[in-house]
């Protein structure tokens, strides 16, 4: 008796044929599917990428000489900004790769501590003393004539030799000086009230050596401009032997008392680097340490200068 074929197999291989199907389609339809429709995702990535290299190639640099030409006629019609180097500054920040975002550092603990401003009165707090500290000396500048037209000269001695010089005291402006050679005898005449008149100033300071050397001593107020700040502002001017230079310096400093939270401490004012006698623009010095003296390496402290002692931070100002 011959074997016959299991019915539901030959069912199955109808059905296929009817429907036109190989053996295995039915495991592999969707892949089928993808393999019909892998020729357009093919299109459309030539397509995107041949889009791309078009304007790389061609449009990019088109639009890049647009700006160029029109680049005369963006600066006329913008005529405040700098549209070279606007576009110069696109072109770079287009060619950076943005880097990671900048890390701020945390501030300092000093910086955390309290802020308190110090005002230190000059008037109040502090006296005119000579000398405190040892002064630097300055270059006074001698001409054969001067900007000003002076009203009145002094009578002088014929073939005296005339040279001007000017000191600048920040308060009152320019003071006209004037020496005046007649032999030995060398004078020197201040303009002290700035009406351009010698004549009303007092006598002139004399000295009978070649070394001239006098003493310019002026009114604290007239010279600093500082209301209840008593006693005199003295200058000393002085020519060395064999030299047609003038040189000067202060002699009058300011010494005092500042009061922080931990204490009292001392402190010197000194016409520093200016000399215009104008004491309100100068450096601080204070006896940090109470030895007696001022170390200008590390007990001055410039005008706006945050000073730190134990928990608390302190920025001085100097007022009238």
């Amino acid at each position: 008796m011959q074997d016959k074929d299991p019915p539901d197999g030959m069912d199955e291989f109808r059905e296929r044929h009817r429907r036109g199907l190989k053996q295995g389609d039915g495991a592999n339809g969707s892949k089928g599917s993808f393999n019909r429709k892998l020729p357009l995702y093919l299109s459309l990535v030539l397509i995107i990428g041949g889009a791309y290299l078009l304007y790389d190639l061609l449009l990019k640099d088109s639009v890049e000489r647009f700006w160029e030409r029109n680049a005369a006629f963006l600066q006329a019609e913008y005529p405040e900004v700098d549209v070279a180097a606007t576009l110069s500054q696109l072109d770079a920040s287009q060619q950076e790769s943005p880097g990671p975002p900048a890390v701020t550092a945390p501030p300092p603990e000093a910086e955390k501590l309290p802020l308190q401003e110090l005002e230190i009165s000059l008037a109040r707090q502090f006296k005119v003393k000579e000398l405190v500290m040892p002064p630097v000396s300055r270059e006074l500048e001698i001409t054969a004539s001067t900007d000003f037209s002076i009203k009145k000269m002094p009578d002088l001695a014929e073939g005296a030799t005339v040279r001007y010089a000017l000191l600048k005291f920040s308060r009152f402006g320019l003071t006209q000086l004037v020496l005046v050679t007649e032999g030995e005898r060398t004078s020197l005449y201040v303009d002290t009230n700035h009406n351009l008149d010698l004549s009303d100033d007092g006598p002139p300071l004399v000295a009978d050596s070649d070394a001239f050397a006098v003493t310019l001593v002026l009114p604290m107020y007239r010279a600093t401009g500082i209301m209840g700040l008593d006693g005199e502002y003295r200058l000393w001017i002085y020519r060395p032997a064999g030299s047609d230079v003038l040189r000067y310096y202060p002699l009058t400093q300011l010494a005092g008392r500042i009061v922080l939270d931990e204490g009292g401490f001392d402190a010197l004012v000194i016409d520093g680097e200016k000399t215009d006698a104008n004491f309100l623009n100068d450096s601080i010095l204070v006896d940090w340490n109470g030895d007696g003296e001022f170390d200008p390496a590390s007990e001055e402290i410039q005008p706006g200068q945050v000073v730190r002692r134990d928990d608390a931070r302190y920025r001085f100002s100097l007022v009238e």
